[in-house]
């Protein structure tokens, strides 16, 4: 691929692809036109700037950005829609590469195979959700982060419990801690001030942790109280948050079992699977639409 020097000050009417390798502290650039490979460059992680920089020294083309999926989330997508240009999101394991790239990965090499997939075609782009379905979402990541936090606590206490010969009393071993077993805990006698400092500094972690699950939970509960919210599986209500606010189509599973398969995964990965695994294929979806697909939420009714 010809590499051209940007002589022409207008470029009405042709395509622009334009691949971005985001980073915390700069953004390599590369851009692809039709036929050329133009420029390649690295700047600051500002939106505005890039904007400026493509209409001033590419002014009338047709502009097509991408850049891979990550920490960054959505917010420079929704820059460059607010601008007026095209913004995708792209998976990163979806970007075609070749050996070569994949030996000699650079900032550079990234963005470019970016710019390279936009102009061929032969990327599938990342569904981006509106800000409040995303901050949503958010409530339901957070509670189940929260909820591996409080378990590695109680993991903590118990362990140490084991490591000085101490039994949690009989009828408190479900993993509901009420707050009797809790004045328990802090009361154990270890022998020493300092096993009770330590107790006492776990136990105090694990009500801090469960005070903000629970605080998550009631606001959880407020949203499934408003106009936009409908059941969308016969299940439990955590279920239905991870369910409703994960997926932005949210399948109706006939199957229990189904069900309970892909709420593992999501839980798992942090977000639904892009085919559900092959033993939950087996059970039927009522939408018969495949994962791959995903739209806008489904209206209320």
């Amino acid at each position: 691929m010809q590499t051209v020097t940007n002589k022409l000050k207008d470029f009405s009417g042709q395509n622009l692809y334009v691949g971005m390798d985001v980073h915390h502290k700069s953004w390599s650039v590369h851009i692809y036109s039709d036929e050329f490979e133009l420029k390649s460059l690295s700047q600051e992680p500002d939106v505005e700037r890039l904007c400026n920089y493509l209409r001033t020294h590419y002014k009338g083309a047709n502009y097509l950005v991408g850049y891979e999926s990550g920490f960054c989330g959505f917010w420079i997508q929704r820059a460059f829609k607010e601008r007026g240009i095209d913004c995708r999101v792209v998976h990163a394991a979806d970007v075609p590469t070749n050996n070569k790239e994949q030996l000699r990965k650079t900032d550079k090499v990234d963005s470019r195979k970016i710019a390279k997939g936009l102009k061929n075609g032969d990327m599938n782009f990342v569904h981006v959700p509106d800000v409040q379905l995303e901050l949503d979402r958010q409530l339901v990541r957070t509670r189940l982060a929260l909820t591996r936090d409080s378990t590695r606590c109680k993991n903590r206490i118990k362990a140490l419990l084991k490591l000085h010969g101490i039994g949690l009393p009989a009828g408190y071993s479900s993993s509901r801690w009420s707050s009797k077993l809790l004045k328990w805990l802090v009361s154990v006698d270890f022998g020493s001030e300092s096993g009770s400092i330590v107790m006492g500094s776990l136990v105090s972690e694990l009500e801090c942790i469960n005070g903000e699950k629970l605080k998550l939970e009631r606001s959880l509960k407020e949203l499934s109280e408003g106009e936009n919210w409908r059941a969308i599986v016969p299940s439990g209500p955590n279920d239905q948050f991870v369910l409703r606010f994960q997926m932005p189509w949210p399948p109706l599973l006939k199957n229990k079992q189904a069900r309970k398969i892909l709420l593992v995964e999501i839980r798992r990965v942090g977000e639904a699977p892009k085919y559900i695994c092959s033993r939950a294929s087996r059970f039927e979806l009522l939408g018969r639409r495949p994962f791959a697909s995903y739209g806008p939420a489904l209206p209320t009714t």
